[in-house]
């Protein structure tokens, strides 16, 4: 039994035809790229204020500002934190705004961002905050889209997500990684922890049926940095569509690895479907404070700005941080 009941948590799943009438917020907050479901998504949701972010990993892009909508840009090298608590400043959210309905479409959010988001909108006490992701009909290229491209950025713990490690010679630290299609990434961060005992967490089913059995393919090109690949004792499963399964299912496995070594360092690494992500931010904020844990990702100087066909359904999260007890 754990201490959180993810369970509590609600969602929607909503037809495209739906959105516009189905949800409307005071703030809604999209990272901007050239995908159709992430535009199509920020014309139809209604809501007061529309804000998009510019991550300049994306590239030199430029959305039209309307009378609803502002435009906000994150710096070339600024940290996750640091730049979304000067957004949401910039915006005029504070504290005193905690009763206001936000939504978040994290779809073109990078995956820092999508955690610190969740992070920054608990610190700042806010009771309830929608969040969003929508899914496509495919990836562009099948199992060979590129998503991170140029070099990458050593591998690095994300603020908020730190935890309190201090060597340990009884049990070898363990690493859970959050897979997707971005083979590079998997490869940085195992490599990165090469003497920890690692699992791989995939999204089953997938967002598509297809996609499953697509980054199974993308996963393998990456097993010569895995320990014991392939092994079911080492292989995690939960939906790609489902941030609470993904919290319920890393609680459980984490509690095992734990079972014999209480104070055992494990690291996270969420570099897969991004409702995955939220599920590894929603399950460390929840049940991770003051332990031996920390998330850890490898950026990327820059990725593509457009790499998937089509909206097919779209998902909206209700977090509850009370009761990420």
């Amino acid at each position: 039994m754990t201490s959180t009941d993810y369970s509590m948590l609600r969602r929607r799943v909503l037809l495209p035809n739906e959105i516009s009438s189905a949800v409307n917020f005071d703030v809604f907050l999209s990272a901007y790229n050239e995908s159709e479901r992430v535009n199509r998504v920020f014309t139809d949701v209604r809501a007061a204020r529309k804000i998009w972010i510019i991550h300049p990993e994306y590239g030199d892009l430029n959305p039209l500002e309307g009378d609803d909508c502002a435009v906000f840009r994150v710096a070339k090298d600024e940290i996750p934190l640091d730049a979304l608590r000067r957004i949401i400043r910039d915006i005029g959210l504070s504290e005193e705004d905690r009763t206001i309905t936000v939504g978040v479409d994290i779809t073109g959010l990078l995956r820092p961002f999508v955690l610190t988001m969740a992070f920054l909108f608990r610190e700042l006490g806010f009771e309830t905050v929608t969040y969003i992701y929508s899914d496509p009909f495919t990836y562009s290229a099948g199992f060979r889209t590129t998503f991170s491209t140029g070099a990458l950025y050593p591998v690095e713990s994300i603020p908020g997500f730190e935890g309190i490690h201090e060597p340990n010679l009884d049990a070898t630290d363990a690493l859970i990684i959050g897979a997707g299609y971005d083979s590079r990434l998997i490869r940085a961060v195992a490599e990165y922890q090469r003497s920890a005992e690692h699992f791989v967490l995939f999204g089953l089913p997938g967002l598509q049926p297809h996609m499953y059995q697509e980054s199974q393919l993308r996963v393998a090109e990456a097993r010569e940095s895995i320990h014991n690949y392939g092994s079911h004792k080492t292989a995690l499963y939960a939906p790609a569509d489902d941030p609470y399964t993904t919290a319920e299912i890393l609680s459980q496995q984490i509690t095992r690895i734990r079972s014999g070594s209480p104070t055992r360092n494990i690291y996270l690494s969420p570099v897969g479907p991004k409702t995955q992500v939220l599920g590894f931010a929603l399950y460390y904020l929840a049940e991770c404070a003051d332990t031996p844990t920390s998330i850890l990702f490898p950026g990327s100087a820059s990725y593509a700005t457009e790499t998937s066909s089509g909206l097919s359904r779209v998902h909206l999260f209700e977090v509850e941080y009370a009761l990420l007890c």
